[in-house]
């Protein structure tokens, strides 16, 4: 593929190069496995911090590789009290059950 730019005509693959040349990466440690946070075309570390704060956001709530998150407290509260959640959370459960009754709707329709 050829692309055009003010300095003329450049292959992909050279701007390709160009950009992964112009990276950074980052490990961490959440969700119960090592996460490899990488960015492209700058090197702005305060990027995969950022990245790294959401994930541990979306960690504190929806976890289950610990005892205390939302998630979990719904699991250890379930037949025995109303638990109040996050928006996120929320949708989150919401879309697992819809998807639970498709899968149980397709074994009933398979006779499994």
């Amino acid at each position: 593929m050829i692309l055009w730019t003010q300095k003329g005509l450049l292959k992909t693959n050279e701007i390709f190069r160009k950009k992964a040349a112009n990276k950074i990466t980052k490990s961490y440690r959440a969700l119960g496995t090592v996460i490899d946070l990488t960015i492209y075309g700058c090197q702005d570390e305060g990027i995969l911090d950022q990245s790294y704060q959401l994930i541990k956001y979306y960690e504190d709530i929806f976890t289950v590789n610990r005892e205390k998150s939302e998630l979990m407290t719904v699991n250890q509260m379930a037949g025995i009290e109303s638990v109040q959640v996050t928006e996120p959370v929320y949708q989150l459960t919401k879309i697992s059950l819809e998807k639970v009754k498709n899968i149980s709707d397709l074994m009933q329709q398979l006779g499994l």
